[in-house]
């Protein structure tokens, strides 16, 4: 049986309905109580420096979650840095985390296993100049418009009165999908931010190839038709000097040689 970090150990404060919950990441969504609590406490969570308190909606037995902010259906919640699953019904700050309103994050295929396992850095990576070259719209192709949902984790497939449908679920992957991007092939190109990758998948929606990029945080795509490479631009907001030294291309838009180039010219959308 695990033991508990020293640090971790439930407590009242005096004077105070609060205690002590395990919030490992500053990212998560959700932290885990370390005794049973009732509704209306406090419930002090700290990560490393940092600390707040959530109050307690309801009861949230020992080892449960409780839940650190407000999220509505289908929210990807990350706990310990990752993602467990996805919500099933709205969430208040401070409501009861579990079976009752989460689904555990889907497994990934084995064909996804083996591309994210064989993620390969681009053949090429330069600083594209800043107005300096054009590009293609970035994510139609005939009548249908793939929209990214960064909450949510997935991509969208929009076509004219039809009803949305998912393209693809990213449950089970690291980051966040911000951006798409379709090449000549019908492929369509997802960004993923805070994970530092591209992800190709076919017009079926199956993931046959992911790129590595030198930066963790990409948030927009867009096909050049002066070189035929992905535009990808990228994001160094808040970064403190140790992170932007270990990121040096962080911030600029990168252009990108993914071997595949843009749709055709005349079936770009100005």
């Amino acid at each position: 049986m695990s033991s508990m970090p020293a640090s971790a150990t439930a407590t009242r404060t005096p004077g105070h309905d609060a205690v002590i919950a395990v919030w490992l990441d500053a990212r998560d969504d959700v932290a885990t109580v370390l005794r049973a609590i009732e509704p209306g406490e406090r419930v002090r969570v700290q990560c490393g420096g940092a600390q707040r308190d959530v109050a307690a909606r309801e009861a949230i037995p020992l080892g449960h979650k409780v839940a650190l902010r407000e999220m509505d259906t289908g929210t990807r919640v990350r706990k310990y840095g990752e993602f467990i699953g996805r919500l099933t019904a709205d969430v208040r700050e401070g409501a009861w985390v579990h079976t009752h309103n989460l689904t555990t994050a889907a497994r990934r295929t084995t064909a996804e296993e083996l591309a994210w396992r064989e993620q390969s850095a681009p053949a090429a990576v330069r600083v594209a100049p800043p107005g300096g070259t054009s590009a293609l719209a970035a994510a139609v192709q005939g009548a249908t418009r793939y929209v990214a949902h960064r909450g949510h984790g997935y991509v969208q497939a929009r076509s004219g009165e039809i009803a949305p449908s998912t393209f693809a679920d990213l449950g089970a992957f690291p980051g966040e999908p911000v951006a798409t991007a379709v090449d000549a092939d019908d492929h369509v190109w997802v960004a993923l931010w805070d994970a530092g990758a591209l992800l190709r998948y076919d017009p079926r929606g199956n993931l046959v190839r992911v790129v590595r990029l030198p930066v963790t945080r990409p948030t927009a795509l867009a096909f050049s038709h002066e070189s035929d490479e992905l535009l990808v631009s990228t994001s160094g907001d808040g970064f403190s000097a140790a992170r932007l030294a270990s990121e040096p291309l962080a911030g600029q838009t990168l252009a990108i040689d993914v071997g595949v180039p843009g749709p055709r010219r005349h079936e770009a959308v100005s």
